[in-house]
């Protein structure tokens, strides 16, 4: 009896874990007019993933997101779920009639052919099903909250809501009916309204919402995320220089305007970034010196930021001195967050410096992690081939 039992618990196992390598969302194979048809008959919404063949965070929700255990359970559950090539046959008439205009965008239709929720960009598998638990709540999704507003819904905490989902949707509306629930409030740096500010406004210097988080940056730092709100003055700033074609003493002064006692660090970002297209020598000279006194000068945590510029440098620079920082930044990088992309880059600047031995060491453990990851490395095997003949 045991050992029946327990060849029924290895079956059971080997059930479970095959389930989980071959999960992935069922796409049906037909036209949009069969999508429709099967979602009146199965009374259920239909998932639409609106991608083109050339979109790199397409390919990532294929790969890692719509073949997650989970993912695919919960999708085809309550979804007729189907790929649509946006640049192809009837995908090309879906995209005007939907209003697709980047990608990858999730349209949830139901089956009406109604907008009743969207989504838009890479998420990880839990954000993913959090998106389609909302796409099934017919009272919070966006097709709902847009039939309640259309009615003459106008309640504040509606309008809020409102508002949300139709940035989380990419929607160009988002602003005005977030001016509307504004409106309603007579402290808009409160604890409760600095976080959705912080969320909603734009980096577009022409908008009042923008231009009212420039005069109270510090007011709303202290209940909303600075950094999340810097992020977007400073493309906002950048804009307003290129307009007003500023120069330098003017983009210094206006970065201290702006941002205070972070104006100069940011600055100095600003310069990093601003010769980072490295159109020809003379550029990439400047984007050297940039970059050597703002990652130098300044405590830059960023990991992705210092492993890119420590990239950079490994592709264009051969200057011993301005590998040895980049190679420094690398090495910053992989202790903020060590992951394949860095240490691949470390190995990179490694070899380039003829350091066999810590190469063979960052490059070693770049495909450890790749593999542990699931991820591609035959760039890093082809780079471990070379250090090994040095």
């Amino acid at each position: 009896m045991k050992s029946i039992i327990y060849s029924l618990s290895l079956l059971l196992l080997f059930s479970v874990n095959l389930y989980a390598q071959d999960a992935h969302i069922n796409f049906e194979e037909g036209d949009w007019e069969m999508a429709l048809k099967k979602a009146n008959k199965e009374n259920k919404v239909i998932f639409v993933d609106a991608y083109t063949t050339w979109c790199g965070p397409c390919k990532m929700m294929a790969k890692s997101v719509f073949t997650d255990a989970a993912v695919s359970e919960f999708y085809n559950e309550h979804f007729i779920n189907m790929k649509i090539d946006m640049e192809k046959g009837e995908g090309i008439l879906f995209a005007k009639a939907y209003d697709v205009r980047a990608y990858p965008t999730f349209v949830f239709v139901d089956a009406n052919g109604n907008v009743a929720h969207k989504g838009l960009g890479y998420m990880k598998a839990e954000k993913f099903i959090e998106l389609g638990n909302v796409a099934v709540d017919e009272e919070n999704r966006l097709g709902s909250l847009m039939m309640k507003y259309d009615k003459g819904d106008r309640d504040p905490a509606f309008l809020k809501k409102y508002s949300q989902a139709l940035q989380n949707a990419y929607d160009d509306g988002a602003a005005d009916i977030a001016a509307e629930y504004l409106a309603t409030q007579e402290d808009w740096s409160s604890a409760e309204n600095a976080p959705y500010i912080a969320e909603m406004f734009s980096y577009e210097p022409t908008d009042e919402l923008y231009k009212y988080v420039v005069k109270n940056r510090n007011a709303l730092a202290e209940h909303a995320d600075l950094a999340q709100i810097d992020r977007k003055l400073k493309a906002g700033t950048a804009r307003q220089i290129h307009a007003d074609k500023m120069d330098v003493d003017e983009q210094r002064n206006y970065f201290s305007e702006v941002f205070g006692n972070k104006g100069e660090e940011y600055f100095a970002e600003y310069n990093m970034r601003k010769y980072s297209r490295l159109a020809d020598d003379e550029m990439k000279s400047k984007y050297c010196e940039a970059a050597v006194h703002y990652l130098n000068t300044y405590n830059v945590t960023d990991w992705q930021m210092l492993n890119s510029v420590a990239w950079t440098f490994y592709e264009n620079v051969d200057d011993v001195d301005h590998l040895k920082h980049a190679l420094n930044w690398a090495k910053i990088s992989v202790d903020q967050d060590s992951n394949y992309m860095n240490n691949d880059t470390l190995a990179a600047l490694y070899f380039k410096l003829g350091d066999k031995k810590m190469a063979l060491a960052a490059a070693k453990e770049a495909i450890r992690i790749a593999k542990e990851k699931g991820q591609d490395y035959e760039e890093t095997e082809s780079l471990l081939k070379k250090i090994e003949a040095l």
